[in-house]
């Protein structure tokens, strides 16, 4: 009886001692755990340090290489326009003279874009005819300086096509060959709405999570903001209320929002596809949420491209408008307060 009673506390004890060791165990593992994990982040970003690097040089690469072949192909441009403009003249001037009138001249010259795009950085320089004028647009015929400069902040998730929808409003052209847009890009486009010549700045951001701080102190000064999803994207769609919530914490105004669901053309296929995609309904009724302009477009196709910019641009001139009565109005009764006797 005691021999049983001795072995069964010789177990006991063993069996403690065991639960000891498995405990040791345990938080060793857990300790090799928790440095293997550290090892593993700190890998991590040693590789996110070097291949931003990369990256960078990538695109800078890309950019000298582009801005070299812009300014060869601007300056043949250039070149070309010149001599046919100056042969153009000297007819013209021959025409006159022979009739003995005096000259005038029948060439138009139109300032059509000046880009300052780290992508496409050349002036171009268009001559139009009267009969070649009237294939423009509505929109883009002008003549003389601009009467407003508003300053247009195109913003969305990666790779919901920001770039491109600027380079076809821009250039009214669809390139597959655009890199991804590091921090801020910048182009400029002159129009004409409503009678009155609109210089647009369009600042092109980077949708990454690393340039987002970048991207909010643009909006402080920005006059209207343009926010993309893909349509295809339903999670770019989903990230739009925290694009409009960025707004409104550092912009201390309203400002005009025109909401644009963007690859319209890939739905379809997306959708035989079975790809979950965001309905026409569904982008309504989030602009509707927030007194925004909404359409579908398509950098591919050039759908509602010009549509989305001129709606955004009138509502920019409305409120502009609106802004200068009611300064008109504060100085008016600031002066009548100083002399109430005047007449």
């Amino acid at each position: 009886m005691d021999e049983t009673i001795e072995e069964s506390r010789e177990l006991r004890r063993k069996l403690i001692d065991t639960q000891t060791n498995l405990a040791v165990v345990r938080s060793e593992m857990e300790k090799l755990r928790s440095e293997y994990e550290i090892k593993c982040e700190e890998f991590n970003n040693k590789i996110q340090v070097n291949i931003d690097p990369l990256e960078e040089q990538s695109g800078a690469q890309y950019t000298i290489k582009r801005l070299m072949d812009d300014i060869d192909s601007g300056r043949s441009t250039l070149m070309e326009s010149n001599n046919y403009y100056q042969r153009d003249l000297q007819d013209e001037l021959s025409n006159a003279s022979s009739i003995n009138a005096p000259y005038h001249s029948a060439k138009t010259i139109e300032f059509e874009e000046m880009s300052l795009s780290g992508r496409d950085s050349h002036n171009m320089m268009h001559y139009h005819t009267p009969a070649s004028a009237m294939s423009i647009s509505s929109y883009d015929m002008m003549g003389g300086d601009p009467e407003r400069t508003y300053k247009i902040v195109f913003a969305g998730d990666a790779a919901v096509g920001k770039t491109c929808f600027i380079h076809r409003f821009c250039k009214g052209t669809f390139s597959t060959k655009l890199g991804s847009t590091l921090g801020v890009d910048f182009q400029v486009k002159t129009i004409r709405v409503d009678d009155r010549n609109v210089a647009l700045q369009l600042w092109d951001t980077a949708g990454q999570e690393r340039f987002r701080s970048i991207t909010k102190a643009y909006f402080r000064r920005a006059d209207g903001v343009i926010l993309l999803y893909d349509v295809t994207n339903e999670r770019s769609f989903i990230n739009i209320r925290q694009w409009v919530l960025s707004i409104t914490e550092v912009s201390d105004k309203q400002l005009p929002i025109c909401i644009c669901g963007n690859k319209l053309d890939l739905r379809r296929e997306a959708e035989l596809q079975g790809l979950t995609c965001v309905s026409t309904n569904n982008g309504e009724l989030l602009a509707k949420d927030y007194d925004a302009a909404f359409f579908e477009t398509s950098s591919k196709l050039g759908t509602n491209i010009n549509n989305a910019l001129i709606t955004l641009c009138r509502e920019m001139l409305i409120r502009e408008d609106v802004d200068i009565q009611t300064s008109a109005l504060y100085i008016a009764e600031q002066k009548h307060r100083l002399n109430p006797g005047c007449c």
